[in-house]
């Protein structure tokens, strides 16, 4: 929507906002151009002072030594031979001087310090002499750089008028190298990129520079003196046509002065380097702006749009709430009434007097009370509408209440509460007939969810202990043993799994009655099934001095594809009835299986179990397969059992979608036949016996937190985990396990369910809600709660993985992994959206 008023705004303001980057990046390079000026002209003023104090100190020790000749030359100073040894001394004494000699009114050359040059003498530049002798008192003159000719460096010839004995007008003379007239600016110059010194006379003649530059000896600058002499630096043009920056200071010699200079394009080097970041930066931003305003005026539309829509969606709101049987209420957090429709004003028509959007419950309440008990009953209205208030307050998500109102009319009253806090209420009007049915649904609910919680309870009661002699069972086959004790272990460890089956029959008996049964299916040898429940049941059938067989009559090594677990139930409990009601003789168990058609992949799998046993009278049969049933109530007593073994074995059969039939004579013996459907597994090749040989199982080393509450199952968990190569530390209740995780240092959480103080789900929401890194640790619920209830409980409280006690190690191992691994891809996807994260 172009035109929207918020659209035009919106450029206005994004126009304003370009101008105020533009504005702020201008005076910040202005800034910042100023303070680059200001660092500069510090140095250079800075550098210029020390070069002056240097060049003073310099040409003023020289002075010095040259005014106290006289007193050192005690002889005649016509003896050359006796004056050169008095100049070598002193020159040697002194390390800012190369040569030192004397000469005469005319000039000649009357003694050097150094032999080399006693015949040339120093190379004076032309009218050096007559300079001197110009002058009206003995001062001290510079002059022009030359050429040593002992060191052959450039230097300064430093001169002044002497009376010596017998040469009243003699001249004295020191040959100083240039680079020792300012030798520490050279550590100033170094360390300011472009800065230059010199030394000049006020004729724009250099003496001497600092870094050496012989082509600026060779020209003429301008005049210092048409510059500021107070050492602060001002803009100038140098003879190259490059602005510079440049300080002059006089010196203690008259025409002699220090100049400091620094090329501009230096001065701004840092300077331009920030410009193109403030100018990248403010580009950015700008097109930062016009991005956030072109998504701004999008939003306007789309706002224009949505609340089109929101309209026409409230509009339909109310038209389904005016058409609902049942009232409607919603309260917003705060119990504020939002919104009702015309069923509610029918069955409470009492409030529409009070009834209006932002009317309190508690209004609504009172004005109920008062027509239940009067208007004078101020008391007993006041005190049931704050009850019925306080019971509000506390309502649970999808409460059921029934309220019988005064005038006659039963409502059902269900409130739910929404994310946001707020309360959704809906009330049906209720007959009797009704409230009965709806009574007698609810006992037979609590019934069947007492009954289902009953078994979950001894599940886990009996999981607990057998989860510590699996555990340490396992533990043991980890070790050395020899082969018998090998045997032994192996034997408790599949006595164990089938103990472990039988419970899991009890489950199965309530998850059937409830609609819950699952099937596994897995690739699986039908033979090695069945001679790991025949080991199991080798040594029962030899303390009864009975033959146990297996005829095995499919192809060899064959695998199919199903649940081999439960074929193991089958097994064990066919096989098992059949040694209980055999006293001599044999039991036989015989596998083979029935092909499909040729291309099929699907195939039968029958399996016989065959006992010379007492029999089964015939009219007892159709009984046989039911619930608590035995054949009679002497065998009952005689050979003990639940009778739950048949029953299950038929549901189980029944719900893989086979069928068991049984043929029987009495005093010979009974066949029990199981028919089940099957298919063909793959052959296992040498990939999958790698992909088994990778699966999870070798993660890195961590630092495990154990939450379990058995002393038992602390001590095995511990040995798996040291077993394992992981660090462990156990806690005793959920509560510790929150302090102790809040504290970090962990990668894994290993939470039972069920523990005193705070039990593994609500731990496990207290985690999640504390900082990021200890919120997002992975939690594996490691429970004897094994139904699948209890696992989507465990997930929906916020674990990653559910594994069941007793412990299957392979499977821990690939849970711990699998959470490691989900916990990692969580924290990725909000490092990249954390918006879409949430």
């Amino acid at each position: 929507m172009p035109n929207h008023p918020l659209s035009s705004r919106i450029l206005q303001v994004a126009a304003g906002f370009l101008l105020a980057v533009v504005a702020v990046a201008s005076t910040v390079l202005v800034e910042i151009r100023s303070q680059a000026i200001a660092r500069s002209d510090e140095q250079i003023e800075r550098a210029v002072a020390a070069a002056e104090i240097e060049f003073n100190r310099a040409v003023l020790n020289v002075d010095m030594k040259l005014a106290s000749l006289p007193g050192l030359i005690l002889g005649d100073t016509s003896d050359a031979d006796a004056l050169g040894p008095v100049l070598a001394g002193l020159q040697e004494r002194q390390l800012l001087i190369s040569d030192l000699a004397v000469l005469d009114a005319d000039g000649r050359v009357v003694g050097t310090a150094l032999r080399a040059t006693r015949l040339t003498g120093p190379a004076l530049p032309h009218g050096f002499i007559e300079s001197i002798r110009r002058r009206p008192s003995a001062t001290v003159v510079l002059s022009d750089p030359i050429v040593s000719r002992a060191t052959g460096e450039r230097s300064l010839i430093i001169g002044r008028a002497v009376s010596l004995p017998g040469l009243p007008s003699a001249v004295a003379v020191a040959e100083v190298p240039l680079d020792l007239l300012l030798p520490t600016s050279a550590a100033t110059v170094m360390g300011v990129p472009g800065l230059s010194l010199s030394v000049e006379r006020s004729d724009g003649r250099v003496l001497a520079t600092q870094p050496a530059d012989d082509r600026a000896m060779t020209v003429r600058r301008e005049m210092p003196t048409l510059r500021p002499l107070s050492g602060q630096p001002v803009t100038s043009r140098a003879e190259d046509g490059i602005n510079e920056r440049v300080a002059t200071r006089p010196t203690l010699y008259d025409g002699v002065y220090v100049v400091a200079r620094r090329d501009l394009g230096d001065v701004f080097a840092d300077w331009r380097q920030q410009a193109v970041w403030i100018g990248a930066v403010a580009t950015f931003f700008v097109l930062l702006i016009v991005a956030a305003a072109a998504a701004a005026r999008a939003q306007v539309a789309r706002l224009a749009r949505a609340r089109q829509e929101t309209a026409a969606s409230a509009e339909l709101l109310e038209q389904a709430l005016d058409a609902m049987g049942d009232a409607f209420l919603l309260c917003d957090v705060d119990d504020r009434v939002l919104r009702w429709n015309a069923r509610y004003e029918e069955i409470f028509p009492w409030l529409q007097p009070v009834l209006r959007p932002g009317v309190t419950y508690r209004e609504l309440a009172l004005a109920a009370a008062k027509k239940r008990f009067g208007p004078d009953a101020t008391q007993e209205a006041v005190a049931w509408a704050k009850a019925r208030v306080e019971e509000r307050r506390q309502v649970a998500d999808g409460r059921v209440v029934q309220q019988a109102l005064h005038s006659g009319v039963i409502v059902s009253i269900v409130e739910r509460r929404m994310p946001d806090g707020g309360i959704v209420s809906v009330y049906h009007d209720m007959s009797a007939k009704e409230r009965q049915l709806a009574q007698a649904k609810a006992e037979a609910e609590a019934a069947n969810e007492a009954k289902s919680q009953f078994v979950a309870n001894m599940s886990h009661e009996i999981r607990t202990p057998l989860n510590a002699v699996l555990g340490l069972n396992e533990l043991l086959l980890q070790g050395r043993l020899d082969e018998s004790q090998r045997r032994y272990a192996e034997l408790m460890r599949t006595s164990g799994q089938l103990l472990l089956s039988l419970i899991n029959d009890v489950l199965d008996l309530s998850r059937i009655e409830a609609g819950l049964f699952e099937v596994h299916e897995e690739p699986f040898v039908p033979r090695q099934v069945a001679q790991e429940v025949l080991a199991v049941l080798a040594d029962r059938a030899e303390s009864q001095r009975l033959m146990l067989t297996l005829e095995d009559h499919t192809p060899p090594e064959t695998r199919l594809l199903g649940d081999a677990l439960r074929l193991r139930q089958v097994l064990f409990n066919l096989v098992g009835n059949a040694l209980k009601f055999t006293e001599h003789g044999r039991v036989s168990v015989r596998l083979a299986i029935l092909r499909g058609g040729s291309d099929s992949p699907g195939c039968m799998l029958r399996v016989a179990v065959e006992d010379t046993g007492v029999g089964i009278e015939p009219e007892l049969l159709p009984r046989l397969f039911e619930r608590f049933v035995q054949a009679d109530g002497s065998a009952t007593r005689r050979h003990g059992g639940s009778g739950l073994g048949l029953a299950i074995t038929r549901e189980v059969v029944t719900r893989l979608g086979g069928h068991i039939e049984v043929q029987s004579v009495l005093g010979a013996g009974s066949t029990f036949t199981v028919t089940l459907p099957c298919s063909f597994a793959a052959a296992q090749t040498s990939s999958t016996v790698q992909a088994m040989a990778a699966a999870p199982g070798s993660t890195a080393p961590l630092r495990v937190l154990v939450a379990e509450d058995n002393t038992v199952n602390q001590v095995l968990i511990q040995a798996l985990m040291h077993h394992l190569g992981h660090e462990v530390e156990v806690v005793g209740n959920g509560r510790d396990a929150v302090d102790r995780l809040a504290s970090g240092g962990f990668d894994l959480v290993l939470m039972d369910m069920q523990m005193p103080e705070v039990d593994g789900c609500e731990a496990t929401r207290w985690i999640r809600r504390l900082p990021e890194e200890a919120a997002n640790v992975p939690i594996i619920a490691m429970t004897a709660n094994a139904r699948p209830e209890d696992r989507q409980t465990c997930l929906d409280a916020g674990m990653d993985e559910h594994v069941a006690k007793p412990i299957d190690f392979s499977a821990l191992q690939a849970a711990m992994a699998a959470a490691i691994e989900r916990r990692r891809l969580l924290r990725s996807k909000v490092v990249q959206d954390p918006v879409a994260a949430r």
